[in-house]
């Protein structure tokens, strides 16, 4: 059902977001966050999406959807953190 597919992808953005916590220091302001969110999300998970997308012959723009949606979410992440210490 689409309420527990709420719940789960809440809790796993949550989950996410407080490894990333761990990461982002006290000194950090809320554009440095978005670009430690930023990096993350290009450099690991993007990255990782590549090969899922190589290895089950996704189209190169259902790629660039779903990283990209991705990128986006991990900067706003990574802002909030920055600007929350």
């Amino acid at each position: 059902p689409i309420w527990l597919m709420a719940i789960l992808s809440l809790s796993f953005a949550f989950v996410a977001a407080l490894a990333m916590a761990f990461f982002i220091t006290p000194e950090s302001n809320m554009v440095s966050g978005a670009g430690f969110g930023a990096i993350v999300s290009i450099v690991w998970i993007s990255a990782s999406k590549a090969n899922t997308t190589l290895y089950e012959n996704y189209s190169f723009k259902r790629y660039l959807i779903h990283a990209g949606y991705d990128i986006c979410s991990y900067t706003t992440m990574g802002a909030i953190l920055g600007a929350w210490h």
